[in-house]
């Protein structure tokens, strides 16, 4: 690659790996409920604004796809299968042969891929590879892949605030997880980690895409909030703080753990996100949906606490260790029993969020070849002021010589005429030949005075 930042991997987080009870390919109904909602506007993307054409003419013809924040399956597999449709159906209906599929799946090093690939549908109608490393930085080469999807893995932050443990900052999170419920300045400095995430992650997108190639992204978002009285995304997280602070009270762990223990999560505002996504260069917003939450489901106490125990036991184990996992999440169902309440997804003030977007042409074009572009430019500047320097008062006195003949082969019929277009274009080359001569004498003045050994000698060549 050109640039070494450009292979730069942030510091991330993956869920809990393997099939047990509390892994997340055994506990992802809600992100696959989120999945099977956008279905239809996510084939509809792929028929709509899906250039077959332009891979067809391809050397290869062969799509790229890659699916961002896999896991370990099984809701990549869903999505990754519903594009695949929607490509097929798509190449039957303009009666042309489908194209072979290569599908990149993406997450963290530390994601167990081994369970995902073991788990991958036997009967697949396209590769498969493996991609480690963050999305919020470069993964693969220039121009190399013709669509992108990615679900829920954007709520995600590349990295904690440093804020969020800095005691002389405003922003100091003590005794709280999370940013909800928390003094401003933690919200903001949250809300600033994910706008630079967004355009970091918009920005190696840009370079990874085709020129008009397209980019799927489902995530949660939500809407203006009164913590005091609604159910809101990241009640869990403040519920889990409670059990972490009775457990550091209790001598189980230790305070000053707590207190630098923050989630990596971020719901945006729609607003703001759209804001992000307007302002930016490389990227057009084809389709934007914002989807209702009714199909979340909680079934019972015991999955509403394993999905949340198979997205942060990593993240907590990494933290405070490997010993408190089990004892933590005893006291989070002893809490949500207390607050049922909490597991009435539906009720919570959030929204599914579902956008397209595509590479701009354009851009992509100047950006990615910028540098033969602007020697292009620079070839073609050059070459007109050559032929400018050598034939302005030539050319001047020809375009004059040519107005003059005009009107003397038309002038004389001016009375006669009937056709006011010829008596337009009579009249405008009278008024051309009063400016060429005009110009001519100025031209012919400059180069006399720019040029005083050699002027007169051009001037004499050009008359």
């Amino acid at each position: 690659m050109e640039n070494e930042s450009d292979c730069v991997f942030p510091k991330s987080y993956v869920m809990k790996g393997g099939e047990g009870p509390h892994s997340y390919a055994q506990n992802s109904t809600g992100q696959k409920s989120a999945i099977e909602a956008a279905k239809h506007h996510l084939q509809n993307a792929v028929t709509k604004k899906f250039d077959f054409k332009a891979i067809s003419a391809s050397s290869n013809n062969l799509i790229c796809i890659a699916d961002l924040g896999c896991s370990t399956g099984p809701n990549t597999f869903i999505a990754i299968q519903n594009i695949t449709e929607a490509i097929q159906l798509k190449c039957q209906s303009q009666n042309q042969s489908a194209p072979e599929v290569l599908v990149f799946f993406n997450d963290q090093a530390s994601n167990d891929f081994n369970t995902l690939f073991q788990n991958l549908p036997p009967n697949r109608n396209y590769f498969a590879a493996g991609i480690p490393g963050s999305f919020y930085g470069r993964l693969f080469p220039k121009q190399s892949l013709h669509l992108v999807h990615t679900s829920a893995a954007l709520s995600w932050l590349s990295e904690l605030p440093k804020e969020l443990t800095d005691r002389s900052c405003g922003a100091l999170n003590k005794g709280r997880i999370f940013y909800t419920n928390a003094p401003s300045e933690v919200y903001d400095a949250y809300q600033r980690q994910f706008k630079m995430d967004w355009e970091a992650f918009l920005q190696a997108r840009a370079q990874e895409l085709v020129d008009n190639g397209i980019m799927a992204c489902l995530m949660n978002v939500v809407n203006d909030i009164d913590f005091k009285v609604d159910l809101y995304l990241g009640k869990d997280f403040e519920l889990l703080a409670s059990c972490l602070t009775d457990m550091a009270k209790s001598g189980l762990i230790q305070e000053e753990k707590v207190n630098t223990f923050n989630v990596p999560v971020f719901y945006p505002h729609v607003k703001d996100l759209m804001k992000v996504l307007e302002t930016n260069e490389d990227f057009s917003i084809e389709q934007s949906e914002v989807l209702d939450n009714n199909c979340f489901v909680v079934p019972n106490i015991e999955s509403f606490v394993s999905r949340l125990r198979a997205v942060l036991e990593v993240l907590i184990e990494n933290h405070f260790g490997v010993g408190i996992v089990d004892e933590l999440f005893e006291r989070f169902t002893d809490k949500v029993r207390e607050f049922p309440e909490i597991m009435d997804v539906p009720k919570l003030k959030f929204h599914l969020f579902f956008v397209v977007l595509t590479r701009k042409f354009i851009v992509a074009l100047l950006k990615a070849k910028s540098k033969e572009v602007r020697e292009m430019v620079t070839i073609i500047l050059e070459r007109v002021e050559h032929i400018w320097d050598i034939w302005n008062v030539r050319g001047a006195i020809m375009f004059s010589f040519l107005v003059q003949v005009f009107l003397v082969l038309f002038a004389p019929f001016r009375p006669r005429l009937d056709s006011l277009l010829l008596q337009f274009l009579i009249w405008t080359a009278y008024m051309l030949a009063n400016w060429a001569a005009n110009f001519t004498v100025g031209l012919i003045t400059n180069n006399a005075g720019g040029n005083n050994n050699g002027g007169n000698k051009k001037i004499l060549r050009a008359l």
